[in-house]
């Protein structure tokens, strides 16, 4: 490509995850000038998706960087009679992630007109291991009266035990006054203590905290429960969470680059920023300002679509017995045609991705504009480029210069690390990937939790796997991924991990064999507080937590961010498409 030397930006995004990624596709049609680079050959960050081979140069780059939320990377092969299949057969992210149906990014991704390129597989099963006097089990995790009825294991009075306190988590959203006398007691005492129940494993399933129960606070585990609770039933019967095709966030990422891409955007894959100068002033100009000319009302739209359509669960019930009644028995397929999503089966290969819609033209107002002040920034190749503003994550943005962070580190039961592991199974394990209700799909993903002191060592933090189906498009027909994840790093952390996946594989198939595993440790970086000020136009993104639920935290970081480049701007990730001005002038004209 031509030299960018001399080249002026509005905007320089630095890094492609999942913040930088979703911030380029809001900004794809605001007609800001925008230059979109990464200091890694392949787009994600540290949501990226890699072959085996690119695992392997993944592995050699990590642990020869001198700045990166990510260390002590091996690759592990088994010397058994099973083999791999060819590299480019895997796309295994970094970031496994489960988007709750009534997640944020759902309504943007439509409302942004991207959806249209993306799949998205059901995530049903969830279970807790267990150790039982006769050996151990993978209990599975009630979604509602239903499951808690028909579980043999539980007692009448545990399962009215529980079903207060299904009873009690859906209204406690409207009533925070019943819980928060309590939200930093550990929540297995709140459990233990408010309705009698002794056993809180499988409870602590459904908040996903990696920290040990003594760290996990009812403030954080009550509203995490609430969301998997509520999530059930808004796309089908039987799940509550979904996961994109072909690699997670991975995917997200690259449709948002490529959105911005035909907006204008330019991007340089392996080139990132190595100096930043401080901000000098350019001359005066009239700025132009682009704004479409009116901006359809479509929030409220997107809004019913997701809460209110038919098949749809209302957003705040009163009572379990509301929440469950609201649940329609419909097709998935139906249910993602109303709200514009595409949930996948089961594809050979993958598909080209859809050609992306013309760019509408906006049109311009021009207003007086104060002197800019410009950054300037070397790139990792030497050219020199200048930029009114530049957002980055911790590790893609130098630390010399002040920096305004966008968003707050997200407190109580979340590591400052964690081991993860990424296994490729022989078997499909589809004892994991049953339907669990009628009327259901099969789900791809499927999640398993080990409690602390399940396994060796009695005083271990909990051990969550993701497992993807080969429906995912993860992996070939007849393996599946595991994604292993866990609090205690170091050896002991790596060793923790292979112990709960040994253990998951011996739970139920005995034949089955991990091939190979990719080992490493990700690290939530602190923003340095010396060097943040509210006034920069350096703007970094606070690392998202590390565990897998996708925050929405993230959305209001980059809306922030957003409306920090576009003060007073309003249309957040609302899109028009090209032929829309055309056809509501049509409808005006035989209305009248």
């Amino acid at each position: 490509m031509d030299s960018l030397e001399g080249s002026s930006f509005d905007v320089l995004i630095s890094g492609t995850g999942i913040q930088q990624s979703l911030l380029a596709l809001a900004l794809s049609r605001s007609g800001k000038k925008i230059l979109h680079v990464d200091k890694d050959d392949t787009y994600g960050g540290p949501e990226a998706a890699l072959s085996l081979q690119e695992a392997e140069q993944w592995v050699e780059k990590q642990n020869s960087a001198t700045q990166s939320r990510f260390s002590n990377a091996s690759i592990a092969k088994s010397e058994g009679d099973k083999k791999l299949s060819p590299s480019r057969a895997y796309n295994l992210s970094l970031a496994p992630t489960l988007v709750y149906t009534r997640s944020g990014l759902l309504p943007i991704l439509v409302s942004s007109n991207t959806h249209q390129q993306l799949e998205f597989m059901a995530v049903g099963g969830w279970f807790v291991y267990e150790k039982q006097e006769d050996g151990t089990r993978l209990a599975r995790v009630p979604n509602g009266r239903e499951d808690i009825f028909a579980d043999p294991s539980l007692t009448l009075k545990m399962k009215g035990q529980l079903m207060k306190f299904l009873r009690f988590v859906a209204a406690s959203e409207e009533k925070p006054e019943t819980w928060e006398p309590h939200r930093n007691t550990p929540f297995a005492d709140f459990l233990s203590g408010q309705f009698g129940l002794p056993a809180a494993d499988t409870l602590m399933a459904l908040c996903l905290s990696l920290e040990v129960p003594e760290k996990t606070t009812t403030e954080f585990a009550l509203p995490r429960i609430a969301r998997h609770l509520r999530s059930i039933g808004v796309f089908g019967p039987g799940f509550g969470a979904v996961i994109p095709k072909w690699g997670g966030l991975s995917e997200v990422v690259q449709v948002a680059c490529r959105a911005c891409a035909v907006g204008g955007g330019i991007y340089v894959l392996g080139q990132g920023i190595s100096t930043i100068e401080p901000a000098q002033s350019g001359e005066d100009d009239v700025e132009e300002i682009p704004r479409e000319p009116e901006k359809p009302d479509v929030s409220q739209d997107i809004h019913n679509l997701i809460t209110e359509g038919e098949g749809f669960v209302d957003t705040n019930p009163d009572s379990l017995d509301e929440l469950e009644s609201g649940i329609k028995e419909q097709s998935l397929d139906d249910l993602l045609a109303a709200a514009g999503y595409s949930i996948a089966g089961v594809e050979e290969e993958k598909p080209a991705p859809a050609a992306a819609k013309p760019v509408e033209k906006q049109t311009t107002f021009a207003v007086p504009s104060e002197k800019k002040l410009l950054y300037t920034v070397q790139l990792s190749n030497g050219e020199k480029v200048s930029a009114q503003y530049i957002i980055g994550c911790s590790d893609d943005l130098p630390g010399s210069l002040p920096a305004t962070t966008i968003g707050t580190k997200v407190s109580g039961a979340q590591p400052e690390a964690a081991a993860r592991s990424v296994t490729i199974i022989s078997s499909q394990m589809q004892h994991l990937f049953v339907t669990v209700a009628e009327g259901g799909v099969a789900p791809a993903g499927a999640v398993v939790v080990f409690p602390t002191g399940c396994l060796s060592s009695p005083d271990h933090p909990p051990v969550h796997i993701m497992v993807h189906s080969s429906d995912t498009g993860e992996c070939p027909q007849g393996q599946c991924i595991a994604y292993a994840s866990t609090a205690l790093t170091g050896q002991q952390g790596q060793d923790l991990l292979a112990e709960a996946v040994k253990s998951l594989l011996a739970a139920h198939d005995g034949e089955a064999q991990a091939l190979w595993s990719l080992n490493y440790e990700q690290h939530a970086q602190a923003p340095a507080p010396s060097t943040e000020t509210s006034q920069s136009n350096i703007l970094k993104f606070q690392d998202p937590p590390l565990d897998f639920v996708f925050d929405d935290a993230i959305i209001e970081n980059v809306q922030a961010a957003w409306q920090k480049i576009l003060p007073g701007a309003d249309d957040f990730m609302v899109f028009r498409e090209s032929g829309d001005d055309a056809e509501e002038e049509a409808e005006d004209e035989d209305e009248e």
